[in-house]
């Protein structure tokens, strides 16, 4: 189901959610792990957009000139968006004469038609690709030297998230063998049950974000919550089972 029918359910959830309710105009296409958009005088193409630090990389902008031909390439290796405006790392130009002729050019500025709620509308999430599109997507990204960022802690947790499922019906069957609890009112069980969720989505919320910054690895990020819940599953089956 998460190979097949959840990345195609959620694209085409976002796409009734923006294009049909909201009437949002969509400016570009996400196409072979690439976005395309449409901008003024030209085309845009950027490698990879990371939305939670408004960040773009691999920038291509590709201007045309009244006959529909290729005037100018403009390259940025990497764009911040800091509230009004795109800040742009690495420029260069390359300018194609009308013989031909081209010319390339170190350094400059360009302005960036395109807003971080455009890029939005054909980014597409890591719930919407499958984990074969996932780990293509983030071996085209090193492959481009760029960094894959929080991808791979997202590619990490759909390996993780399944095992959490086992991991917590471990949780219920140490519980239910253990004695005290089996003696205690039904309320607190439910209540104890919420808590261990809440405290499960606590840990795997800080742990990914941890890992998205960089500051643990990404697979010590998507692991973390599993190995905390599965010790304290172990040590409440043990130590029930001595009482």
């Amino acid at each position: 189901m998460n190979e097949t029918v959840v990345p195609f359910a959620t694209r085409q959830a976002r796409e009734l959610y923006n294009v049909q309710l909201k009437k949002r105009q969509m400016l570009g296409v996400f196409f072979n792990r690439w976005i395309w958009m449409r901008v003024r005088g030209g085309f845009l193409s950027v490698d990879s957009y990371d939305a939670k630090a408004a960040m773009l990389k691999g920038i291509k902008i590709f201007r045309l000139d009244p006959d529909y031909g290729l005037q100018d390439v403009m390259n940025a290796q990497s764009a911040h968006w800091d509230g009004m405006r795109w800040t742009l790392k690495g420029v260069d130009v390359v300018k194609i004469g009308e013989n031909g002729a081209v010319t390339w050019v170190d350094g400059g500025d360009f302005l960036l038609d395109v807003k971080p709620a455009d890029l939005a509308m054909v980014r597409q999430d890591p719930e919407e690709f499958s984990l074969n599109e996932l780990n293509r997507y983030l071996h085209q990204l090193r492959k481009k030297g760029l960094d894959p960022g929080g991808y791979v802690v997202d590619r990490d947790l759909k390996y993780a998230a399944p095992v959490s499922c086992l991991i917590m019906v471990a949780l219920g069957v140490a519980l239910s063998i253990d004695p005290m609890p089996r003696s205690q009112p039904m309320a607190r069980s439910f209540g104890f049950a919420i808590v261990i969720g809440f405290g499960y989505w606590l840990i795997l919320g800080f742990s990914s974000s941890f890992g998205r910054s960089g500051f643990i690895p990404a697979w010590m990020a998507a692991w973390i919550p599993n190995l905390i819940f599965a010790s304290i599953a172990a040590s409440i089956f043990l130590f029930g089972e001595e009482r």
